[in-house]
């Protein structure tokens, strides 16, 4: 997750609700990513 985190926020992302994850759309998100990367 830490990755993915890392990534986010490098494109702009703010951290608040990414780490932790606290929004529903961050996990989804955080899903696509990983599937796309078959991790």
């Amino acid at each position: 997750y830490e990755t993915f985190v890392a990534e986010q926020v490098r494109a702009g992302e703010t951290i608040i609700g990414l780490y932790p994850a606290t929004r529903r759309e961050t996990l989804e998100k955080f899903e696509a990513w990983r599937a796309a990367r078959r991790r």
